[in-house]
């Protein structure tokens, strides 16, 4: 499976940004929706599929950016550093 989304200035170019939220949670949406112990000890970061940095204009956006049906298990090299 993959994402895709259209990122358009909208997302970006906005008088107020909302902060990152780093709040983690199942997809209301979505049953059965990994958690957090699911990465705990794997050894892999909980990846954004779409970038919490595409949602700052948007306090809704941001909240489901951090939904775990849009995280992937990456390593954290790929994660931390190379993004």
């Amino acid at each position: 499976d993959s994402v895709s989304w259209d990122l358009i200035p909208g997302q970006l170019l906005c008088n107020k940004h909302f902060a990152r939220t780093n709040k983690f949670t199942a997809d209301p949406k979505i049953n059965g929706t990994a958690l957090s112990s699911d990465y705990k000890k794997s050894g892999y970061d909980q990846g954004h599929q779409m970038p919490a940095q595409d949602n700052t204009c948007d306090s809704i956006g941001q909240v489901e950016c951090f939904f775990f049906s849009n995280m992937v298990p990456q390593t954290p090299e790929l994660n931390r550093i190379t993004w």
